[in-house]
């Protein structure tokens, strides 16, 4: 393997063993020391790739966001709903590895607290309602101004974040059955006035 492979495969192995420790833990009560041991790493190789735990955590954030905006972004080319609807039921059922529903939960909820984390996840976020407004764009009723898709983008992801926060906190919660009524809720969107 080499010296860039070594470097970028130790640097995934240190994001993944973060993703769950804070999932497991929260942010404040996993250290650096605990990140590294579950990476197979020693303390001071994080240092090789993270200035401190803080830019970690926006790192994993910011690779969770642009890869659903990656997602959006190329669903240009779908050509009816259910393509779209494939791909927004997806976000939901597992929210992307190594991000997983309750993890999802501690970063919406430390955005509340940390600005640094808040201004990241508000321009990402904005930038994916985006992507999706331009993918949702030909299925609006005709004349569909931006205002209206911004909040229209603004709702779907209210019921997205919501499905995900009842998947992290209900075990006994099944999402498939849920599916169907948020595609409904989604459709009504697409033909309001």
């Amino acid at each position: 393997m080499s010296r860039s492979h070594k470097k970028e495969d130790s640097r995934r192995r240190l994001l993944e063993a973060a993703a769950n420790c804070f999932s497991e833990k929260g942010f404040s009560a996993c250290s650096v020391g605990e990140i590294a041991k579950r990476a197979g790493m020693s303390h001071g190789s994080v240092y090789v790739h993270f200035v401190d735990k803080q830019s970690l955590i926006l790192t994993l954030v910011e690779n969770e966001y642009q890869s659903a905006i990656e997602v959006f972004e190329n669903m240009r080319d779908v050509a009816d709903l259910d393509g779209i609807f494939d791909r927004l039921n997806e976000c939901i059922r597992s929210v992307g590895f190594p991000i997983d529903h309750r993890l999802w939960m501690n970063i919406l909820a430390e955005a509340t607290r940390d600005r640094a984390l808040g201004e990241l996840q508000r321009r990402l976020d904005r930038r994916m309602r985006a992507a999706l407004a331009n993918a949702l764009l030909p299925f609006a009723l005709s004349g569909a101004e931006s205002k209206r898709m911004e909040a229209m983008t603004i709702q779907i992801y209210a019921n997205i974040d919501g499905l995900i926060a009842r998947q992290a906190v209900d075990s006994e919660f099944d999402i498939e059955d849920q599916l169907p009524i948020f595609r409904k809720q989604v459709e009504q969107l697409l033909r309001a006035d």
